[in-house]
């Protein structure tokens, strides 16, 4: 009896074993769209939405984020593949340098686009796309007009399988709203579609 009770022990400890591993524990879940009551904002953004999109812990942030003069940016944890993780602006919409982020978003004088915002008046230049296989890339960056302020992030990384657009408007909601930028001004042109 006892040579049968070891073997079913022993089964049961290579059983255990053999059990495929567990699935990634990086959620697919859209990132929140506002900063969590109980988090630090860094740069306006919730710590951990900004782990979560670039996929490496982050360090304190330097700068101040302050609405038409502010620019803040985040540095990775040591080993991250990129020293910034986070670089955010906030630029009154009438100055040369919201002038220069709104032609970007329209192709002029820049990349076109990677994505355009249907619902808000943005694009985003992001890699990898959704479902790649890669632990992580150099990030996106993200230009959305808001009200009377042009919103710039730029993350230095992607999470595994994180779609790095939705994870860069998410962040630009969260920046918004520490900001005190109020809720997304309805639009007053057609909405742009994502490009192709």
């Amino acid at each position: 009896m006892k040579r049968v009770t070891v073997g079913v022990l022993v089964l049961l400890v290579l059983a255990g074993c053999a059990q495929s591993p567990k699935p990634d524990p990086t959620p697919t879940r859209p990132l929140p769209t506002r900063v969590s009551s109980t988090a630090t904002a860094l740069c306006g953004v919730d710590p951990q939405s900004l782990e979560l999109a670039t996929g490496h812990e982050v360090s304190a942030p330097s700068g101040e984020l302050t609405p038409g003069s502010g620019y803040c940016s985040v540095v990775g944890a040591e080993g991250s593949p990129s020293d910034k993780q986070l670089i955010v602006r906030i630029d009154p919409v009438d100055s040369d340098e919201a002038r220069q982020e709104l032609a970007a978003i329209r192709g002029v004088g820049a990349r076109e686009p990677d994505v355009r915002y249907g619902d808000v008046d943005g694009a985003a230049w992001a890699f990898p796309t959704p479902n790649s296989d890669t632990r992580w890339s150099l990030g996106g960056q993200t230009i959305v007009a808001w009200g009377d302020y042009v919103v710039l992030v730029i993350t230095g990384a992607t999470g595994s399988g994180r779609d790095t657009a939705a994870d860069l408007l998410a962040l630009v909601q969260q920046v918004a709203s520490s900001a005190g930028l109020g809720p997304y001004p309805t639009p007053t042109s057609p909405a742009v579609t994502p490009s192709s």
